[in-house]
């Protein structure tokens, strides 16, 4: 039996990421009340997950989001808290994603070093292997990974280890597409890939689709639902068996991985190519997985290697094209905006904001050069209310030009003047 105050304990976590979500405002109204139902629920064995609400997102790329009802995101913190210290201690140091102190740009640093490092400082040859796991979560086995749990756990000093064993079964063995709320409207799936979807992997129809069942008697219980804190801690210990192989069975001094992205750097390109077999081999029996057939990559260190959102080249880091992109098209819908009529202030905070998450991002790469141009693109109503001392971040001014004269804005607002 577990105590109240830890399950209040995950639920305060887990509030403090979702606070002014619509589901945790429902569940604040009566909070006392609703945790002590939870809490009944889990001690009698009486807890069964809630039915999820199913999106599809288009940025960075198109993918189905499962998103947990909020009862069961505090149950997922509980298990979390109790199962992340034994985490930590069985992933090797460089698996980045998730992980305290870790993340996208420590991994990117990590893999900048190794390559300076198996170069000796850029003066020796040396390549760099690049995988990619074709659809990742959509193909881990949830049999494969509750067994791997179960044994994880047994053999662990868990804390409350009979519910952690008990709710962690659930969790991982749960098929959200059996019960769950479509958000948005089904067309959205339109270009969805079926190996990108918990219904299309289980060889179930699309939302929006009149197509029959894909497999008659389908037995498979595959992937993990996008957008839980479980399936990302679930994931990264589901690739930790490729990570103990390659660093210790493989004898790997220079490898790196985030979530299903790893890269291994060698002096020997044939060593490199012989890699791939056995890796493609050990995912196959040992994880029912397999590389991406066109996301492999092996180059000459010279012609740099992007990972992460970076391109990792010489020693210098750059902008990523995806990253560029997103950046100059943030730019142009304001500017759009910024020609049909005179932007508010809270408008201008908005833009603020938006640009300096992406400069804030690309301030730790050799980006002066980018932020600069960048800044030239805003249109002329943004420059005249807007400074960038060194191109660091977006300020708004408290005044505005107009024509040769400096207008403090709230006396602008007054004047009867024409769009800029």
């Amino acid at each position: 039996m577990i105590g109240f105050e830890k399950l209040m304990e995950a639920y305060l976590e887990c509030r403090s990421n979702k606070r002014y979500t619509s589901a945790a405002l429902a569940f604040e109204v009566d909070v006392e009340e609703n945790l002590l139902e939870l809490w009944r629920e889990i001690n009698n064995g009486r807890y069964k997950i809630s039915p999820a609400i199913a999106f599809v997102v288009d940025n960075p790329v198109k993918r189905e989001v499962f998103a947990a009802n909020f009862r069961d995101r505090i149950v997922h913190y509980f298990l979390m808290h109790r199962l992340k210290p034994h985490f930590e201690k069985e992933f090797i140091f460089d698996s980045y994603a998730c992980r305290p102190n870790k993340g996208t740009l420590f991994g990117i640093n990590r893999i900048k070093k190794f390559i300076a490092r198996c170069s000796n400082s850029y003066t020796k040859d040396c390549y760099i292997l690049k995988c990619d796991i074709s659809g990742f979560f959509m193909n881990i086995d949830r049999d494969i990974l509750w067994r791997m749990l179960k044994d994880f756990i047994e053999k662990h000093e868990v804390e409350d280890k009979k519910m952690v064993l008990q709710l962690t079964e659930q969790v991982v063995l749960h098929d959200p597409t059996t019960d769950c709320y479509i958000n948005g409207g089904v067309k959205q799936w339109q270009g969805v890939p079926k190996n990108k979807s918990l219904f299309g992997t289980n060889g179930k129809p699309m939302p929006g689709t009149r197509d029959k069942q894909l497999k008659l008697n389908f037995t498979e219980s595959k992937g993990l639902p996008i957008g839980n804190l479980t399936s990302q801690w679930f994931g990264n210990f589901y690739l930790n068996a490729l990570d103990h192989y390659v660093k210790n069975a493989l004898g790997i001094c220079y490898y790196g991985r985030y979530v299903d992205d790893f890269i291994v750097i060698h002096e020997d390109k044939e060593y490199l190519k012989s890699l791939v077999d056995k890796v493609e081999k050990f995912l196959k029996n040992k994880l029912e997985l397999e590389l991406h057939p066109k996301k492999r990559y092996m180059q000459h260190y010279s012609k740099g290697v992007t990972f992460l959102g970076a391109k990792i080249r010489n020693g210098a880091l750059l902008t990523g094209k995806r990253t560029k992109g997103r950046l100059y098209d943030c730019i142009i819908d304001w500017n759009k905006l910024s020609h049909c009529r005179l932007l508010t202030v809270d408008e201008l905070a908005r833009f603020r904001n938006s640009i300096n998450s992406y400069w804030g991002i690309i301030q730790h790469y050799n980006s002066y050069g980018l932020r600069r141009r960048t800044a030239g693109r805003f249109s002329g109503q943004i420059t005249n209310r807007v400074s960038y001392p060194g191109f660091k971040k977006v300020c708004l001014n408290d005044y505005i030009i107009v024509g040769k004269e400096v207008v403090p804005y709230f006396e602008f607002n007054k004047l009867k003047t024409n769009k800029l």
